[in-house]
């Protein structure tokens, strides 16, 4: 029964002739449920609001949390993709340092068969060592 029901309900049992003291005791009791009851509401609807809050504030953060997830995701896609492109220019330059290597020893090995004992083939091995050294470091 509404707290209006219960109200009417008591001025019907005094106008039935009800004794005052049940009827002022009824209205007592009346009053003070409802105002536990109000109490009770109130308190709810403010547990009510923060939960609300709570439910918000979560969102939120599980939001941030998935955008922090897909940035990592990101980033550690291009950190494995720069490094596997290092890799791939360092293998370029070995390569093209071993490449220019092997071209300066067939040529000091042609050079040495064609004259053993000459001095320009001595002198000559520190320029190419120089232009390997030269080639590397500029790649």
């Amino acid at each position: 029964m509404s707290s209006a029901g219960r109200s009417n309900a008591i001025n019907i049992a005094e106008r039935l002739g009800l004794p005052n003291v049940v009827v002022d005791n009824a209205r007592e009791l009346h009053g003070t449920s409802s105002a536990e009851i109000n109490e009770v509401i109130e308190d709810m609807e403010k547990l009510k609001q923060k939960v609300d809050e709570h439910i918000h504030e979560a969102r939120h953060h599980l939001r941030l949390g998935r955008e922090l997830y897909k940035n990592l995701v990101i980033s550690e896609g291009r950190i494995r993709e720069d490094g596997i492109s290092q890799r791939y220019r360092k293998i370029q330059e070995i390569s093209e340092a071993v490449g220019l290597a092997r071209s300066i020893l067939h040529k000091r090995v042609r050079q040495r068969r064609a004259s053993p004992t000459s001095n320009l083939a001595a002198s000559k091995p520190e320029n190419d060592n120089t232009r390997i050294m030269t080639s590397v470091s500029n790649s």
